[in-house]
């Protein structure tokens, strides 16, 4: 597994972390890649400051979940950012 970003996975000690059932990251801003409970191993994103409660990325891959995760935070920062362009 080769994610970017710095996720904290809870696998257990010397377990890899694609055993994970949840990726946690804190700063900047508290956001997860996660499994529910019986939907298999499909992954969903979580983050609430921007906006997404519980986004299905349409995979069971935790590097294209970040992937897509990271994705959708761009598209939405950038969308942010456009806004705040078009009030000045």
């Amino acid at each position: 597994m080769i994610m970017r970003l710095s996720w904290r996975g809870n696998q257990h000690y010397n377990e890899d972390v694609s055993a994970s059932t949840i990726m946690e990251l804190n700063k900047p801003f508290k956001m997860s890649i996660h499994k529910y409970v019986g939907c298999g191993d499909r992954l969903y994103f979580t983050c609430p400051e921007l906006g997404f409660p519980q986004k299905d990325l349409q995979t069971e891959d935790w590097d294209k979940a970040e992937e897509f995760a990271v994705q959708l935070m761009m598209e939405k920062a950038e969308s942010i950012y456009e806004r705040v362009k078009e009030m000045l």
